[in-house]
């Protein structure tokens, strides 16, 4: 008799212990499956308790410190400015080349850019002109926002403390060029969606007194939506609130954008231009357990100046967890 045959009569005469093996079979497929499930899930609450709580270290200029800072004209104003140790790319090269050092996130990178979209009303919005400001420059200040840039959107300080998350598409990566991501509340204002495109711009009358403050410094930068985000807190009206004070109206840009704003500005900017490096530097480490370990190295380093007794960088532990905005 073939084996085939056997096999099923064999089955058809035990059809109870056929039934019992299948069952054990099928509860130990579910068991497996659970069991990797949970630990997927387990690794990837792991990862963002992490990335939440004692991530790793902050490195910023030290304001505080009055040999810091300078006074300065620009454009006819006299103003304050940084002047102390600078916060360069290379440094940031130096802090990761370091064992247990796997990342960095720029939380306070903007650029204030304008854009033709419908915004929630501001102040500006509501301010008449007069002899303080022209109607010229309210236009230009009720369309003006803030562009935040980050190398990896999901370490961006908002997403990684859960003030806000990513609701539809996805975050920006490193290897993004001309996207963004904007608020749920901009895209149902404007009738936008994933995959639809904006434009910004960078006007003159955002950055320095001119008879032409709408004049368009190089050309408009078309950005292609790649996410929306949520907001997860609930930002209080105030009459004061300009338009890029509300969270909903501004966007988040590639790091690639960034720089071609960044370039827009210095090729078109009258006068001396100052560079004061990054104001503030948020590393990652893999192990929380060596923030201190790693933290001591970099003291102990020459070429990095952490020394604010000599006006060199404020260096701590980062301890960010929820609450709200830092925008």
């Amino acid at each position: 008799m073939p084996i085939w045959k056997r096999t099923g009569l064999y089955l058809t005469r035990k059809i109870g212990r056929t039934l019992l093996l299948f069952v054990c079979l099928v509860i130990t497929a579910v068991f497996l499956l659970a069991s990797f499930s949970l630990k997927n899930a387990s690794n990837k609450e792991l990862a963002r308790l992490r990335q939440t709580f004692g991530t790793g270290f902050v490195l910023q200029i030290d304001t505080e410190n009055t040999a810091n800072v300078g006074v300065t004209e620009v454009n006819g104003h006299t103003d304050s400015t940084y002047i102390g140790t600078k916060i360069t790319d290379e440094t940031i090269k130096k802090i990761l080349e370091l064992d247990g050092v796997t990342n960095y996130t720029l939380p306070r990178e903007f650029d204030l850019v304008c854009t033709d979209l419908k915004l929630k009303p501001g102040m500006w919005a509501k301010t008449t002109p007069g002899e303080t400001f022209t109607k010229q420059q309210l236009e230009i200040l009720k369309q003006n926002i803030l562009a935040y840039s980050c190398t990896d959107g999901e370490l961006s300080k908002n997403f990684r403390t859960g003030a806000l998350e990513i609701s539809k598409g996805r975050n920006l990566r490193k290897s993004d060029r001309s996207q963004a991501v904007i608020s749920e509340e901009m895209a149902a204002r404007n009738g936008l969606f994933v995959g639809d495109s904006i434009t910004i711009d960078v006007k003159e009358g955002l950055y320095q007194p001119t008879n032409t403050p709408h004049k368009i410094w190089d050309e408009p930068i078309e950005l292609e939506i790649v996410g929306l985000f949520h907001m997860n807190f609930t930002q209080q009206d105030s009459g004061w609130t300009s338009e890029y004070g509300y969270m909903e109206n501004n966007i988040y840009v590639d790091q690639d954008t960034h720089g071609r704003i960044d370039k827009i500005i210095k090729d078109n900017w009258q006068g001396e231009l100052i560079d004061i490096g990054y104001p503030e530097v948020i590393f990652f480490v893999d192990d929380p357990k060596k923030t201190d370990s790693i933290i001591r190295q970099i003291k102990e380093r020459t070429d990095i100046d952490t020394d604010r007794r000599r006006g060199g960088h404020s260096f701590f532990t980062d301890e960010t967890d929820y609450s709200g905005t830092d925008a």
